[in-house]
C-alpha cells in the first residue's frame, strides 16, 4: 500500500510548470492586448484626422466588454470547462485584435474593441482557475500571483514595443502581432491544458447553473465581503484603466514623439 501511495504523492507535490506556463502566457498577451488600443490612440488619432476624445467610446466598450467577460466567466467555466472556456476566449481576442488592425471608423472600432473585451475578460479569471487547480494545494496561492502578474507584464510589453512597432510599420501591426502571438499559441493551449480535473472539467448543466450564479455572492454570509472586494477591485481597475488607456495620449499632448509616449 506504501509502494503504492508513493508515486501519487510525488506527482501531487509536483508543480505543473507546462500549465502555469501556458496560462501565463494567454493572460500576458490578454494583457497585451488590453493596453494596445490605448497605446495606438495618439498614432490612429493623426491618421484618421480626429481629436482623440472621439476614441473614448472604443475605450468604454472595451473596459465594458471585459467587465461582461468577468461576470460571465463562472458559469461558462461550469459548463464548458477551464481549457474550453480560455481557449474560446483567446480565440476570440485573436480574432477581434486582427479585424481591429483593418477598422476605419470609430463605430467599427468600438464594436471590435467590445467583443475582443469580452474574451480579455474570460482569460484572466479562467486561467487562474486552471493553474491553481492542477497544482498542489501548498502551491496555489502563489501560482495564482504569478499567473495573475502577466496582465501587468503583457502591458509592460505593450508599451515598450508599441511605440518602436508604430515607428516602424505602423499602428495596425500593434494588434497583428499581438494576434500572430495568440494565434501561434492557440494549438499549445489545446493540446497542453487538457485534464480529468475535476474543478476544471465541467459540471453537470442543473448544478452548474447553482453554483455558477453571480447572485451566490450576495448571499447574507458573504454579501458584505463582496461589496467590499468589489468596491476595492473597482477602484483598482478604474486606475489601471485610466491609465493604460489615456497616459500615451496625455504624453503626446506634452510634447512626447508617438515613439516614445507609449
Amino acid at each position: 500500500m506504501d509502494t503504492m501511495s508513493e508515486p501519487k504523492m510525488k506527482h501531487e507535490i509536483k508543480p505543473n510548470w507546462w500549465v502555469l506556463c501556458l496560462a501565463f502566457a494567454a493572460v500576458v498577451l490578454d494583457g497585451y492586448d488590453t493596453v494596445a488600443l490605448g497605446v495606438s490612440i495618439p498614432s490612429i488619432s493623426k491618421e484618421w484626422g480626429v481629436e482623440p476624445a472621439y476614441f473614448t467610446p472604443a475605450l468604454a466598450f472595451t473596459s465594458a466588454g471585459v467587465a461582461l467577460g468577468y461576470m460571465a466567466v463562472g458559469r461558462l467555466v461550469a459548463k464548458m470547462g477551464t481549457r474550453n472556456v480560455i481557449f474560446s476566449a483567446v480565440v476570440l481576442f485573436t480574432v477581434g485584435s486582427l479585424l481591429t488592425a483593418w477598422s476605419g471608423s470609430i463605430v467599427e472600432l468600438t464594436i471590435l474593441r467590445f467583443v475582443t473585451g469580452l474574451g480579455l475578460g474570460a482569460v484572466l479569471p479562467a486561467a487562474v482557475s486552471h493553474a491553481t487547480a492542477v497544482n498542489p494545494s501548498r502551491l496555489r496561492q502563489s501560482i495564482a500571483v504569478v499567473v495573475m502578474t502577466g496582465i501587468s507584464f503583457g502591458a509592460l510589453i505593450a508599451g515598450l514595443g508599441g511605440g518602436i512597432v508604430t515607428n516602424a510599420l505602423g499602428w495596425e501591426w500593434v494588434f497583428i502581432l499581438g494576434a500572430i502571438a495568440s494565434g501561434v499559441l492557440l494549438p499549445f493551449l489545446w493540446i497542453g491544458l487538457s485534464g480529468k480535473h475535476p474543478s476544471i472539467t465541467p459540471m453537470d448543466p442543473s448544478v452548474a447553473k447553482h453554483h455558477a450564479a453571480v447572485a451566490r455572492l450576495f448571499d447574507g454570509p458573504v454579501r458584505s465581503r463582496t461589496l467590499l472586494l468589489w468596491s476595492f477591485s473597482f477602484l483598482i481597475f478604474a486606475v489601471y484603466y485610466v491609465f493604460s488607456s489615456w497616459l500615451p495620449t496625455l504624453l503626446t499632448s506634452y510634447g512626447f514623439g508617438l515613439g516614445l509616449a507609449p
